[in-house]
């Protein structure tokens, strides 16, 4: 059994570790901002200038001491070799730079420039490999009576994802830790506390929009294109919650017809239609009528029949005329995609 008080030591290392990676993360982007902002220098006087205020600069200053601080820190985890290489060679060059002749500052500022970014890269690499871990353990063992650390580190990886631009090495690391299939178990998993089924709903969704090449395509092959996603897609409609569908109709639209098909055949649209029903929550018929117009829009003919057939028609007739139509649900979301797919924005 391991010992609770070296469980603890070792929790306290890596937030110790943490801690001083994200201070080396700031250093190095504030090193680079301020190389950027010296290259423009013309003349050699000035460059000097220029150079000797990049050695003396407070993101130098930072990253020297931060060097020294991260030996003992570095020396247990095989992972942060690279990082230590590159902080060994960047501080080299900044002793050199100090020395060197005015021709070949610019040179060395470069190489600065490029080590700096590499120490950024390396550390982001390190943080995102502890957290989709720390993801992946957190969902295989959740704590049904506190489920806050695995929504917290779902959130995070919706904020990781969403940056903008994508991410050849995230998108390793997300695939070497198993996130989609611990995430796609949780949200199929009734007995899992419903914050985290919903927010597991919600990483999903994120992670189709990352990537849905690589996110809607395992490794079996092209036969099992989609299962991914349309595996969760009965499992969101039965959660009836208003994040739950607001996820499935993120899916919809990035798959498109394919997941329309599979909730048809699974006879979940009539489920979804249901959700439009007078004693249903404001918010969840909100949500429902936007998965019903992406499924009217992305959907074959036999998914509109179907539809059709799930009293869909009567349903928005009955709520406008009870004054809670599509723009009065739309508004409920706050202006959604309801409006202008029916060419009311």
């Amino acid at each position: 059994m391991e010992d609770p008080k070296e469980t603890s030591n070792n929790d306290n290392n890596k937030g110790l570790v943490i801690r001083v990676l994200e201070a080396l993360k700031q250093a190095s982007k504030d090193l680079q901002i301020d190389l950027h902002n010296n290259t423009t220098t013309k003349s050699s006087s000035s460059a000097a200038a220029a150079a000797s205020a990049d050695c003396d600069s407070p993101s130098v200053n930072a990253l020297l001491e931060l060097e020294t601080e991260s030996d003992d820190l570095f020396y247990d985890d095989p992972k942060l070799s690279p990082l230590s290489r590159h902080l060994s060679r960047l501080k080299s060059l900044i002793e050199d730079l100090r020395l060197h002749r005015h021709d070949l500052l610019l040179r060395r500022r470069r190489q600065i420039s490029r080590v700096a970014g590499s120490i950024e890269s390396e550390i982001q690499a390190w943080i995102d490999r502890e957290s989709l871990g720390g993801l992946v353990h957190a969902l295989q063992d959740h704590d049904d009576d506190d489920p806050s650390a695995a929504i917290d580190l779902l959130s995070a990886l919706q904020r990781r994802l969403s940056r903008g631009g994508f991410d050849r090495d995230l998108q390793h690391l997300v695939l070497d830790a198993g996130v989609l299939p611990a995430v796609e178990s949780v949200v199929r998993d009734a007995r899992a506390p419903v914050r985290v089924r919903e927010a597991c709903a919600e990483a999903v969704a994120a992670l189709v929009r990352f990537n849905k090449d690589v996110f809607l395509v395992p490794p079996m092959g092209p036969t099992a294109r989609a299962l991914v996603s349309m595996a969760s897609a009965r499992a969101l409609v039965s959660m009836a919650s208003a994040r739950a569908l607001a996820a499935l109709t993120s899916l919809i639209v990035s798959v498109k017809s394919p997941l329309v098909d599979e909730i048809r055949s699974n006879g979940d649209v009539e489920a979804i239609v249901g959700l439009l029903g007078e004693g249903e929550d404001l918010e969840i018929r909100a949500r429902a009528l936007e998965c019903v117009m992406e499924m009217g829009y992305y959907g074959r003919k036999e998914a509109v029949e179907a539809m059709m057939g799930a009293g869909v028609v009567e349903r928005m007739v009955g709520m406008e005329r009870r004054g809670v139509g599509i723009e009065g649900l739309g508004g409920a979301l706050g202006g959604s995609r309801c409006s202008w797919r029916w060419g009311k924005g």
